[in-house]
């Protein structure tokens, strides 16, 4: 169902940085599937057969009258199903009234939603791409394979065989990866890019990231910073990456078209592309209240190789 008309309309004070909160800065999720904006909230997936693969006689000699026919075939085994989320915060006027500046408890509760709202979907998304049972191509490094063995790991030969891999399987280029927070601070000092940077003192991150990608030959690194609290609320707080310590490798194609596969889709209606904050007043005070719609679905796996432990 589309989301309902609130009274108050939207939250009209922007959302900017909450005073003294732990956030999270970077999420990735969105990045990592293109979005493809659908009419309807559920329907059919189709795709093309893979007869182009294959090669036919078609050669034709002066007297052949033959058929050269080849096969040609859509294929609809899947399907998508938008999902709609909003979560909300109550404002009492007492609340509302007694706060000054620089509290805003509009805006700090618009962005506390949103954060909530992100968090949920980072979390739905790096669940699924670190497992085994769903990213079946994929390795597990142990002893001296793992990269935080600096004098015996081989990080670009890692990163080879799941290049070819993907390749092998769909004739695609991986383009496209996602390296844990913890990974890529071991990789900074891993032997295979310190030898590439001596003789340079300072190397920003930006620099760092383009070198990764030339050596492993992708278009697109996404760093997962996100973390999550895991225990429940009132006992003591403590704190998981909710990337690990995995690397992804992924192909996806730099638009959305029926003609490219692609590890997967970030499902959408257009006008629900970006999450939606919305405010309603009751007699007793407001709520602020934050809506999305979308379905992040992975759609083939053998655009993908999944490297777990990585460290």
């Amino acid at each position: 169902m589309p989301f309902p008309t609130l009274k108050s309309g939207r939250v009209d004070v922007p959302l900017t940085n909450v005073l003294l909160a732990y956030k999270n800065e970077d999420f990735i999720a969105e990045q990592i599937l293109p979005a493809l904006p659908v009419k309807k909230e559920s329907d059919l997936i189709g795709a093309l057969g893979n007869s182009h693969l294959r090669t036919y006689s078609s050669k034709r000699s002066l007297y052949d009258e033959g058929e050269h026919r080849m096969e040609f075939s859509y294929t609809k085994d899947d399907s998508y199903q938008i999902e709609f989320y909003d979560l909300e915060v109550y404002l009492p006027d007492r609340l509302i009234e007694n706060c000054e500046n620089p509290f805003d408890p509009r805006r700090d509760a618009g962005e506390v939603a949103l954060q909530s709202l992100k968090l949920e979907r980072e979390l739905a998304l790096a669940a699924a791409m670190r497992n085994t049972a769903i990213m079946t191509n994929y390795v597990t490094l142990s002893g001296t394979d793992k990269f935080s063995d600096l004098v015996n790991s081989d990080p670009v030969a890692v990163i080879e065989t799941g290049r070819t891999s993907i390749y092998s399987k769909t004739g695609k280029e991986a383009n496209s990866m996602v390296i844990g927070r913890g990974v890529f601070n071991t990789l900074k000092r891993h032997p295979a890019f310190l030898e590439q940077v001596k003789g340079i003192k300072v190397l920003s991150g930006e620099a760092l990231i383009q070198l990764m990608k030339d050596t492993f030959e992708v278009e697109n690194i996404y760093i997962g910073k996100g973390i999550q609290i895991t225990t429940v609320e009132g006992q003591t707080e403590t704190f998981d990456k909710v990337w690990g310590n995995d690397i992804q490798l992924f192909y996806k194609p730099s638009r959305s078209t029926m003609y490219e596969p692609s590890f997967g889709y970030q499902f959408t209606l257009p006008k629900n592309l970006q999450a939606d904050v919305r405010r309603h007043t009751n007699d007793l005070g407001d709520i602020v209240r934050v809506y999305q719609a979308y379905q992040d679905k992975i759609l083939d796996t053998n655009c993908a190789y999944l490297i777990k432990d990585a460290i």
